[in-house]
């Protein structure tokens, strides 16, 4: 796992396991977690009684939230690391009702099932109380010559949710480059078996 020699990902009733006072030992929280009902709501809540750093993997739009809102004593701690390119993420075949669109049938995969990709999702990360926000911004900043933070290429830090929408919208174009290419591809694919049977 990245250099984390302990891992605890168990497939598991996370909540259960809270009101069962079961949480293993950790130092950090890291999640995509489930976007329907209130389990955003609850995490929230989790997190900030738990009061260790965590990282969520987040549709920028969950900054408009009231649950997320209304969490001040986390929000105002947070960062946001978004992605170089926008995440995809492969649903299993059999998962979700069929479709003929030819750009379902494009991104597709044996093993891994559909591509879907209908939000571009953002880390929202906390590093208190270990770093406050205040010095993790200081170590990325852009202004000084040589960064004391490092991030994976392509990455960048942003302070608020007004830098996620530019990157959203960064993002909104290059899938529209993509799908652009995808077309010119599956063109590319057609021309070539005509001319096999030709």
């Amino acid at each position: 796992a990245l250099g984390f020699p302990q891992v605890h990902n168990i497939a598991e009733d996370f909540y259960q396991t809270i009101s069962e006072e079961r949480i293993p030992g950790h130092d950090v929280v890291v999640t995509n977690p489930p976007y329907s009902g209130d389990h955003f709501e609850r995490l929230l809540a989790f997190l900030e009684a738990n009061s260790k750093p965590f990282l969520l993997l987040l549709p920028s739009h969950f900054s408009q939230r009231i649950a997320y809102k209304q969490a001040t004593n986390l929000t105002k701690e947070l960062v946001f690391l978004t992605p170089p390119e926008r995440y995809h993420y492969w649903v299993p075949e059999g998962r979700r009702p069929k479709t003929d669109s030819k750009k379902k049938r494009t991104h597709r995969n044996l093993h891994l099932g559909s591509r879907n990709s209908p939000f571009a999702s953002h880390w929202f990360v906390s590093l208190v109380p270990l770093v406050s926000r205040k010095k993790l911004l200081k170590l990325y900043s852009k202004k000084k010559k040589k960064k004391r933070l490092l991030l994976a290429e392509g990455c960048t830090l942003h302070g608020n949710t007004v830098s996620l929408e530019k990157a959203d919208k960064v993002f909104k174009k290059k899938k529209k480059n993509d799908s652009r290419n995808d077309r010119q591809e599956e063109s590319i694919l057609q021309d070539k078996k005509r001319l096999r049977n030709v």
